[in-house]
């Protein structure tokens, strides 16, 4: 490529270079006097993109590095901190509920893989590093994991850095300096995004002894002279802006780039691999939702590779409705072989090893076993018995009123750790999260980040719950967005935040998490020792994941709720969640019924409740302006499409049968879209003389998998499958219209597995006389075109603008009902989109999945959804 065509390329769409939230940022901040003004200063000093990206976490650091300038006592730039505190006085002033809030603005990482392989999304600050490189340095903490003893000096050291890099910014703008080498402040600036690594936290720790400006410059030069290779030219650089910026006088020590050195921090690294990020980075943990492992197992978790959709492709995904991760599959397993070898067929004698494929074979067939067998029963070992729950939460009330018995200092801090030992519970959080639980007594007093809360007004434990990220017409499609924050609110079913005493502070638990696990080790955990209880549900880390472990037992397919009720976060319940629009009333009413049966079992395991910790009350009333909206598809407004094409195809019989046609095909279309939940592909049902008049079942192989392991049964109700006799029928008399030449095969490209395996080559013959097709009109002349989801929403939208605005709307409205539904089983409503994964393949011969059940299931709600809709069979 030469160059003129590299200029000619247009550029890369960026989310943080190319949005402007300027407008919506003014408006929420509309009240403030000369805003905009002071924006236009601070974007000056602070290099602030139109986007924002980053706006929240920059808030919070600089909240912790503007006192670090300060002390630095830096001359001439009172004015530009002054302004600075002031804009972020205003920017923080924001309300939770304000509409600003709900524009997607960076907070977390969005690149990178996760615990089980799975690719995060868009570069965090894609096409702004450049042009904001002290913006984007802002953005970062010290990486070192809150466990380790370092975590403190060095999250400060780093602070320290950004503010005596924020002064240099500052310097510079007030004494308007003209450098020789503007890229001095881009390399400072990816230095300091390089050292926040745990890798390098050697180099924070020497932060620790500098405290002025000339001490800076010392320990940069010395840096850039004897330190890491990768890292010598950001502290050249760092070296030379403070001689400029504080006119120290110093010949340059920012040379030419150094050569043979990697900028990148992962250079021949202990083989760490720059593709993933690990667990010792911070863009790792800041992505984590509690995600743990039980050290007292012993346990290695999976390490799963997953492949999925590249960047450049995902955009056209979403804009066909379609979640990129739904694509990613688990493509290999790292094991030991020799887990999955025979034993010797003689004492002393090894086997042998058998072909290499023979061991990958025996090993998928293993664990595919193994999984099904552990989801198969609720007496898995890492799965918390009715009656552990029943004698830790008996032993907890024992101690709770031994603690009440013999008022003392020390009962009280007992009393305390005991109540932050029950919220752990029922939240299923750990107690450095619930220390940041918050009191509310209305929706108005949630602020914009928070995590958890209580209200004692409503009996209600929240918290939040970020629409998904579906389509960009989403909003225009499911109804207009509530503008309050939305959450999820459970009924406080065990009384736990009803026995919170009364506090006039804002949280219930003011001191460290050091100060109650100290109180749990020495006066708590004995009394657990001696009560029975296993030693894997006996320490305060395992009560967070006690009922979190009993809910995924309790239906093994179940992920998205589970998500929702603790706040976790998986891959697959990403997929779920951007399908499905929770209904938070049957949300709550789902998680108070499991309760309430634990609850009850316990008491027949010997539970013998004394009220001071733990009592089974009566759900809570929740209305919907607490829980917040989610975008939802409205059943109304597909009903309208139903009656128009009904009555559009009635006015059509005797007029254009291309019109008719294409009228007819989008009715079938609209409502086979709903009853199979196909995916926005081109001809997803390739032949429907397929269905099976027996039993009712359609196979279904519409994604793109090569080992055809996602096919799938859809059933068709009965009234559908008349539809389908009558569209297959209205085919046949359709070709008595038509030009005698007219063909009735389509030449098409095999694009999928499906297809290339079929019939074995790139191209083949699709017969327009079993499957949907429109007709298209090109120079005049009426053409056969492939069915898709696009092609549906381009002829519905002729009729009826922003009734269908999304290629698949069909999937979500069923996905949506079909998960809300009262009785709703979270495995059979994937089964139905073909949401399943390793030991959950309901369709695959070695399953135990039967379909006659899972069609008496699902027909009445497949019923009452199409009635819902207004459909009825009709002759063409």
């Amino acid at each position: 490529m030469n160059a003129d065509d590299e200029l000619s390329k247009p550029l890369r769409s960026y989310q943080a270079r190319d949005c402007n939230n300027d407008p919506e940022l003014f408006q929420a901040l509309y009240a403030v006097s000369d805003f905009q003004a002071l924006h236009a200063t601070v974007r000056a000093l602070l290099q602030v993109p139109n986007s924002l990206a980053g706006l929240w976490q920059i808030s919070r650091n600089l909240r912790d590095i503007l006192p670090l300038i300060n002390s630095l006592s830096v001359p001439d730039i009172a004015v530009p901190l002054t302004r600075i505190k002031n804009w972020l006085d205003a920017v923080d002033s924001i309300p939770g509920d304000a509409s600003f809030r709900f524009i997607e603005i960076l907070d977390t990482v969005t690149k990178g893989t996760d615990p089980d392989g799975r690719p995060f999304r868009r570069p965090p600050f894609g096409g702004i590093i450049e042009s904001s490189p002290v913006w984007v340095a802002l953005w970062y903490s010290s990486g070192t994991l809150s466990t380790e003893p370092t975590h403190r000096s060095r999250y400060e050291s780093y602070h320290f850095a950004q503010a005596l890099y924020l002064a240099i910014q500052l310097r510079l703008v007030v004494t308007d300096s003209q450098l020789s080498r503007p890229n001095r402040i881009n390399e400072a600036g990816l230095l300091l995004r390089k050292i926040h690594h745990p890798h390098y936290g050697a180099e924070l720790d020497r932060f620790a002894d500098i405290h002025d400006i000339e001490g800076s410059f010392n320990h940069f030069k010395i840096n850039h002279e004897n330190g890491v290779d990768e890292l010598r030219q950001g502290y050249g650089a760092f070296a030379d802006l403070l001689s400029e910026a504080f006119d120290l006088g110093i010949q340059s020590v920012f040379r030419n780039r150094i050569q043979g050195g990697q900028t990148g921090p992962r250079k021949n690294r202990a083989g760490y691999d720059s593709t993933r990020i690990y667990p010792d980075h911070i863009l790792y943990w800041m992505c984590q939702t509690g995600i743990s492992f039980d050290s007292t197992t012993n346990l290695k978790p999976y390490y799963l590779e997953v492949l999925g959709p590249g960047e450049e492709e995902e955009p056209g995904l979403l804009d066909s409705g379609l979640h990129p991760d739904e694509f990613a599959e688990p493509t290999s397993i790292l094991f030991d072989p020799q887990d999955f070898l025979d034993p010797p067929s003689a004492p002393g004698l090894l086997s042998v090893l058998p072909p290499l494929n023979t061991i990958y074979a025996a090993a998928q067939g293993r664990y595919r076993a193994e999984v099904m067998r552990a989801q198969a029963f609720r007496t898995r070992l890492d799965r918390p018995h009715v009656n552990v729950v029943a004698r830790l939460l008996g032993a907890l009330e024992t101690l709770y009123f031994k603690a009440n018995a013999t008022p003392s200092k020390n009962s009280e801090s007992v009393q305390e750790t005991l109540r932050l030992c029950a919220v752990a519970i029922v939240t299923g959080q750990e107690f450095r999260d619930i220390l940041q639980l918050l009191a509310v007594d209305s929706m108005k007093d949630l602020p914009g980040q928070w995590n958890l809360a209580f209200s004692p007004r409503y009996k209600l434990w929240l918290r939040p719950y970020p629409i998904p990220d579906r389509n960009p017409l989403a909003a225009t499609v499911f109804g207009k967005h509530v503008e309050i924050l939305p959450r999820v609110t459970l009924s406080d079913i065990w009384s736990v935040g009803s026995k919170l005493p009364p506090t006039t502070e804002q949280t219930w638990f003011n001191r460290t998490a050091a100060f109650y696990e100290k109180v749990f080790t020495a006066s708590i955990l004995p009394e657990l020792v001696v009560a029975g209880i296993p030693v894997q549900w006996s320490s305060s880390a395992a009560f967070g994941r006690l009922l979190p472990a009993w809910f995924e037992g309790h239906e093994e397919g179940e992920l998205l709720r589970i998500c929702a009720f603790f706040g976790r976060e998986s891959p697959q319940s990403q997929v779920q969640a951007h399908y499905v629009a929770l209904d938070r009333q049957q949300l709550d009413q789902r998680y108070c019924n499991i309760m309430t049966e634990l609850w009850q079992s316990m008491l027949m395991n010997g539970f013998v409740p004394q009220g001071l910790l733990f009592e089974l009350a009566q759900p809570s009333f929740i209305s919907p302006t607490m829980t917040g909206n989610d975008w939802a598809p409205k059943t109304d407004s597909i009903k309208v499409v139903m009656e128009t094409l009904q009555n559009h195809i009635r006015s059509h019989q005797t007029s254009n049968p291309y019109q008719h046609h294409n009228l007819v095909a989008c009715y079938v279309g609209v409502v086979l879209g709903i009853v199979t939940a196909f995916r926005n592909v081109r001809t997803p049902v390739l032949d429907l003389t397929l269905i099976d008049q027996e039993t009712g079942f359609l196979p279904l192989q519409e994604k793109d998998r090569s080992d055809g392991a996602h096919a799938r049964l859809v059933w068709i109700p009965p009234r559908v499958r008349e539809l389908i006799d009558d569209y297959l029928g209205h085919l046949r008399r359709l070709w008595t219209t038509l030009p005698f030449n007219f063909p009735t095969e389509l030449t098409v490209s095999a694009t999928k597995y499906r297809d290339r395996q079929a019939f074995g080559s790139d191209k083949f013959s699709l017969s327009l006389q079993r499957t949907l097709f429109l007709f298209t009109q090109h120079d005049r002349q009426w053409i056969a075109t492939e069915f898709s989801g696009r092609q549906l929403l381009s002829s519905l939208h002729v009729m009826l603008p922003g009734y269908w605005n999304i290629p698949n709307l069909g999937r979500h409205l069923s996905a949506t009902f079909m998960f809300n539904s009262q009785g709703s089983y979270a495995t059979l409503d994937k089964a139905l989109l073909g949401h399943w994964h390793l030991g959950e393949s309901p369709w695959l011969p070695d399953s135990g999945y039967d379909p006659i059940q899972y069609r008496d299931y699902i027909a009445p709600k497949m019923e009452a959804l199409l009635n819902q809709i207004g459909f009825h069979s009709m002759r063409f």
